[in-house]
């Protein structure tokens, strides 16, 4: 596709406005909700003035309500107005969608512009819908939300130091989700260069960006002026058919050169043509000696490792060559060996493993979380391994994943399934 055949015309678009509904409204910040109706407005005016169709979704309005009062004026205007109700996150998966698909298609209209609410879910579905028919789709993203900040980025004091990790190639939009994260007392923002899933290659972000040192360069950059705190990176050692030897040392030197404060390197190439992510955990082979040889080369710069590193012994062993190592799955499935890092790495006492004290600690998280609207399942989903190998983990993982999605479900289900739980001989000796 040429960037000339990416250029929208009016008789060629069609407006499409996606679930943009008074109870989901209600729970949106008010300043944030208001710029969304103003700039939807903004595209009804455009369309009417240009005789652009309309395609108009609700999300089961019976239960979210009707599209909000401050659009109707535009959507009035519109003469022809296509409307949808769906029960499909897609718009493209609703029976209404096809026969209105198909007379806009006839009338030579295959560009897509799109705006709405949830973009995560509603916004983002039936945008890939439409690419999968071979339509051209283009998000505005100034019309969009994706929620209230405090639920998305909200966390517990806790959980110092936490980083956020970003997701996005706009210099200017990472730049304002950087002042935001800042504004919530994150400890450092994280750009992600290196997932390989689809749905983040069809947003231009992730492993994808490899392929773009300049771009990833001009994103830390624009963070980097914004916010006060660490700005750093993650990112493989190449995608595809790349030589990681160039790939690698090329996205270095452009996120250091902007001022990068770290660069985080999982040691396997990424395949984002004929694999799965999760084939792509395994193959191909991890290089952690192409890591080594990037810290070699930039001495005096962070330079971490991650990917298939299982335990602390190995951790440590990377550490002879790199700055950081980091644990992903066997930090999740395997929490308490992280009781051993302190004393192990930074030579502080040792306080071992208080299951006890871990168990009320996070009951009384877990109890904050409710009280501040939130749903128990989303702290106990993250403590199904916590008891890995001991007796009685099975009916611990067993209680939580039954119990703790149940309406009401309270912190006692995070004690009940601790009771099933056998004292290890450390404890029993205690």
């Amino acid at each position: 596709m040429t960037a000339a055949s990416m250029g929208l015309h009016g008789d060629t678009s069609v407006l499409l406005i996606v679930d943009i509904q008074e109870r989901l409204a209600a729970v949106m910040e008010e300043d944030a909700m208001a710029e969304v109706v103003r700039n939807t407005n903004i595209l009804l005016e455009a369309a009417w003035r240009m005789g652009i169709p309309v395609v108009l979704s609700e999300q089961y309005p019976k239960g979210l309500g009707p599209t909000v009062a401050g659009l109707k004026p535009g959507l009035d205007a519109i003469e022809g107005l296509h409307t949808i109700e769906k029960t499909h996150f897609s718009v493209c998966g609703c029976s209404e969608f096809e026969p209105i698909a198909k007379t806009l298609a006839a009338q030579g209209r295959t560009q897509w512009i799109v705006a709405g609410m949830e973009t995560h879910i509603c916004v983002y579905q039936s945008a890939r819908a439409l690419l999968e028919r071979g339509e051209q789709v283009h998000v505005v993203a100034d019309a969009v939300i994706h929620g209230d900040r405090q639920r998305l980025l909200g966390f517990d004091a806790v959980e110092h130091p936490v980083a956020l990790q970003l997701g996005g190639s706009d210099p200017a939009k990472l730049a304002a989700a950087a002042r935001i994260g800042a504004e919530f007392g994150y400890d450092e923002i994280n750009l992600n260069c290196g997932c390989p899933s689809d749905r983040v290659q069809s947003g231009t972000f992730g492993a994808c960006l490899m392929r773009t040192p300049g771009l990833v360069a001009d994103c830390v950059a624009a963070m980097k002026a914004v916010a006060a705190i660490p700005v750093t990176v993650k990112c493989r050692i190449g995608v595809d058919d790349q030589d990681t030897e160039i790939a690698l040392d090329a996205l270095a030197d452009a996120v250091f050169e902007a001022g990068a404060d770290a660069l985080w390197v999982h040691a396997r190439k990424a395949w984002l043509e004929g694999l799965s992510p999760k084939e792509n955990r395994d193959i191909p082979p991890l290089d952690y000696e192409r890591v080594y040889r990037l810290k070699a080369r930039y001495p005096n710069r962070f330079i971490g490792i991650n990917g298939g590193i299982h335990s602390l012994g190995e951790a440590e062993a990377h550490l002879a060559h790199v700055d950081g190592a980091m644990l992903g799955r066997a930090a999740y499935h395997t929490p308490d060996i992280l009781a051993e890092v302190d004393e192990r790495f930074y030579g502080e006492p040792g306080r071992g493993f208080d299951a006890d004290a871990l168990i009320d600690a996070i009951a009384d998280y877990a109890g904050r979380h409710l009280a501040e609207g939130g749903k128990l399942g989303q702290v106990t989903r993250h403590m199904v391994g916590l008891f890995h190998g001991r007796k009685g983990a099975r009916r611990f993982r067993q209680i939580l994943s039954t119990e703790a999605t149940r309406p009401g479900a309270g912190p006692d289900v995070i004690r009940r399934a601790y009771a099933s739980v056998e004292p290890d001989a450390g404890q029993q000796a205690a």
